[in-house]
């Protein structure tokens, strides 16, 4: 099976924006599956890191096991703020939300602009430009 295409509307998305559809749509299973892994990594990591720092992740490694990283992080950035407990994250270490780890690295490939843009748009509102510029 061949890349997968996904055509967004050009009014509704930026330049940018349309790129980063185009960028994630082009991706291969096998490179898709691979960066799933290293997401799962990564968001193994920032559990630990979060349990160490006293916010307990239990329900996010359960959704995350159930259903694999790009749904479990797609549903904490989708979800009311104080639910997903980005609240508490960032009075821990901001970089550790799923917002902040969804716009890092080559890992923003796997999820859609309108995703990322409501994540940056919550860093942003959280006083983490810096982050939400990733």
């Amino acid at each position: 099976m061949g890349p997968l295409r996904v055509v967004a509307p050009k009014p509704y998305f930026s330049a940018a924006n349309q790129r980063e559809v185009e960028m994630a749509s082009a991706l291969t299973d096998s490179e898709r599956r691979r960066l799933e892994d290293e997401r799962s990594e990564r968001l193994i990591k920032a559990c630990d890191d979060s349990d160490k720092a006293g916010y307990s992740t239990k329900a996010f490694r359960a959704s995350l096991a159930e259903n694999g990283p790009v749904e479990a992080v797609s549903r904490v950035i989708t979800s009311d703020p104080k639910a997903s407990g980005f609240a508490a994250l960032v009075e821990l270490n901001l970089e550790l939300t799923g917002e902040a780890i969804a716009l890092s690295g080559p890992w923003k490939a796997l999820f859609d602009a309108k995703l990322l843009d409501q994540a940056r748009k919550r860093l942003i509102q959280n006083q983490r430009p810096d982050l939400a510029k990733a």
